[in-house]
Order: C-alpha cells, then sequence, then structure tokens
C-alpha cells in the first residue's frame, strides 16, 4: 500500500528525535504492510557509514540528516 500511494518521482523524509523511535516507525512500517518494506524504507542514523539516502522514505534522526545537509542543498 505504501509504495502504491507515493509519488514515484519523489521521496519521503520522516525526522524523528532519536534512533528508538527510528526503529518503531520501521517497525510500524512493518506493522501495516503486507508487502516487503525493505526495498522502500531506509533507516538512517548514528555513526553508520551505510546510510542510504536513495529509498523512497527515509526515517531518520535529526542529527543524521544534519551531517548529510549536502544531499538535501
Amino acid at each position: 500500500f505504501i509504495n502504491d500511494s507515493l509519488d514515484p518521482k519523489k521521496q519521503i523524509l520522516l525526522m524523528v528525535p532519536n534512533i528508538n523511535l527510528v526503529e518503531q516507525m520501521f517497525s510500524d512500517f512493518k506493522d501495516f504492510e503486507t508487502e516487503d518494506i525493505t526495498d522502500i524504507v531506509a533507516r538512517n542514523y548514528g555513526t553508520s557509514k551505510n546510510k542510504d539516502w536513495t529509498k523512497r522514505i527515509i526515517i531518520s534522526t535529526y542529527q543524521s540528516v544534519k551531517n548529510q545537509s549536502q544531499i538535501f542543498d
């Protein structure tokens, strides 16, 4: 449902205040979605160098977005 209702040319950035809420939101998406969401939803937080800013939905902390500001300029 999530993938079908999105404009294929746009991304959604969901910023949450802490890492626990990144995981909680991802888990909520999994609970309500009938399809596998790992292809369209990215969880970006912490010091990981493997953050994926190309997926259709990005759940991230403010700090991670701030550290990657060149992507959103």
